[in-house]
């Protein structure tokens, strides 16, 4: 069932208690005091193709207001516990997107190399019944949380924008460099710059 409903603030909010009748808040509506929501819960709301789960989407933005916490392992630990089989399905359809934002990396090659490597991991270990799961969702974490863009320091800060970002697939290349390194030798490519 839809319904339009006022989205301002509290105080004006009780002002249009006495306008609630459906004619009346059409009318505000159209004039752009209003704006259409849904009164479906989320989970029974359609949700984009490609989005990422909303229990995810609300530690990336609450979280990176927060900071990484002690540490930035802690964080992608937690973060990483939050992703689920959905999650990841979201990521795979977000590749191209997420391709994109990395080859537009031009203030560090090693870390567009590096992210270029998660990827590719990622990408490969989809359909790989041996694949760690743990491996498979923290990089899933660290890759969403560069497409995401809730960042502690903006992308768009020359120099220092993809620091945080930095970091994240640092831990995360020294946590499972051993998975992936075994990952590119399965497959007959020479080890990935991970060191």
């Amino acid at each position: 069932m839809e319904r339009s409903v006022f989205a301002g603030p509290r105080s004006v909010r009780g002002i249009l208690v006495g306008f609630s009748s459906p004619v009346c808040l059409e009318m505000m509506a159209r004039c752009g005091s209003l704006r259409t929501m849904s009164t479906k819960s989320p989970t029974d709301r359609k949700r984009p193709k490609h989005s990422i789960p909303h229990e995810l989407d609300t530690y990336l933005r609450t979280a990176t207001k927060e900071g990484l916490g002690s540490s930035p392992a802690g964080y992608l630990e937690r973060g990483a516990q939050l992703v689920t089989p959905s999650a990841l399905q979201a990521l795979h359809g977000l590749l191209p997107e997420l391709r994109k934002k990395t080859s537009a990396i031009t203030d560090s090659t090693r870390l567009r190399r590096r992210l270029e490597t998660l990827i590719t991991y990622f990408e490969e270990t989809e359909a790989v019944e041996f694949a760690d799961a743990e491996t498979r969702r923290e990089i899933g974490f660290v890759l969403i949380y560069f497409l995401k863009g809730y960042d502690l320091i903006p992308d768009t800060i020359p120099h220092i924008g993809l620091v945080d970002d930095a970091l994240l697939v640092e831990a995360v290349l020294g946590r499972h460099q051993e998975a992936i390194r075994a990952h590119w030798l399965s497959v007959h490519r020479s080890e990935p710059e991970i060191k």
